[in-house]
């Protein structure tokens, strides 16, 4: 079976996208049960632009259990897949599923931030957003302002005067919720 599928993705490669498909679809009718196979399937179907296709393909690979490399991909491409046809909740949902399976992978929050985002739940979009920036950037100017930016972040729903001047506030110690906004280092 391996070099079956070796010769799928090969196709795959090629640009033989039909033919890959195909090939993947008869392995899968052998091993019913392959999580694996379920997931080549779906990333098939995907890539012809087959989406509503791949569904279930990704459904029941996540379903089944994939290794990490795998399952963290599935959540993405069905997570997309969920949001452009308006499925924004189940978007949502396994989004929020994937950020705590994958605590470190902070492109899932960007994709979560865009469920959120389609779903009008913007000021939880941005914040997630500006996490993001704020933990992946080396641009010296952000870094410069990180805690103000940090915590701006996280407030933006808030008025002037609800805010605590981050001048006064000695480092670690801006709280909410009984929670440091920026953590000693």
């Amino acid at each position: 079976m391996e070099i079956d599928v070796s010769k799928a993705i090969g196709y795959r490669r090629m640009g033989k996208l039909r033919d890959s498909n195909q090939k993947f679809l008869r392995l899968l009718s052998l091993d019913p049960d392959n999580a694996s196979l379920h997931y080549q399937c779906a990333k098939g179907f995907d890539i012809l632009g087959e989406k509503a296709m791949a569904i279930p393909y990704y459904e029941k690979a996540i379903e089944l259990g994939l290794a990490d490399d795998e399952l963290e991909n599935a959540y993405v491409e069905l997570g997309t897949i969920y949001r452009i046809q308006g499925r924004l909740m189940e978007s949502k949902e396994l989004f929020e599923k994937s950020i705590w399976k994958f605590l470190g992978k902070d492109q899932l929050k960007v994709f979560y931030a865009l469920a959120l985002h389609d779903l009008g739940e913007h000021a939880e979009a941005m914040s997630y957003l500006i996490y993001c920036l704020t933990q992946n950037t080396m641009n010296k100017d952000i870094l410069k302002h990180h805690r103000a930016i940090v915590y701006l972040g996280r407030n933006l729903n808030k008025r002037v005067d609800q805010l605590v001047n981050l001048a006064e506030a000695p480092e670690g110690k801006v709280m909410e919720n009984d929670k440091s906004v920026v953590p000693k280092k």
